[in-house]
């Protein structure tokens, strides 16, 4: 009989959890990886967002964006907020 090991697929950058293939994971930066308990809540994005608008320092600021489609993503942002509450951002199954 042989036992089937898993290889994880990503590990999380906060508490070194190992993610397998089929779970939930928040992929938020390039190349980080966080488990669900340890996701970039949606709050967290729209204060980033908010501060890339204002100039400020920000993840997205070496991204191709323009002022109207962070203004836009951040209304978007606040109705997902308002309506579902501040949840992970970003997740995927691996």
């Amino acid at each position: 009989m042989t036992t089937e090991t898993k290889e994880a697929v990503a590990t999380c950058e906060t508490c070194r959890a190992p993610i397998y293939e089929g779970e939930q994971v928040c992929t938020f930066y390039a190349d980080v990886s966080f488990c669900v308990a340890h996701a970039v809540k949606r709050s967290d994005e729209l204060q980033m967002l908010n501060e890339t608008v204002r100039g400020w320092h920000s993840p997205y600021e070496n991204r191709d964006y323009d002022e109207a489609d962070l203004l836009q993503r951040v209304a978007e942002l606040e109705l997902q907020i308002a309506r579902e509450g501040d949840g992970p951002a970003a997740l995927v199954t691996a």
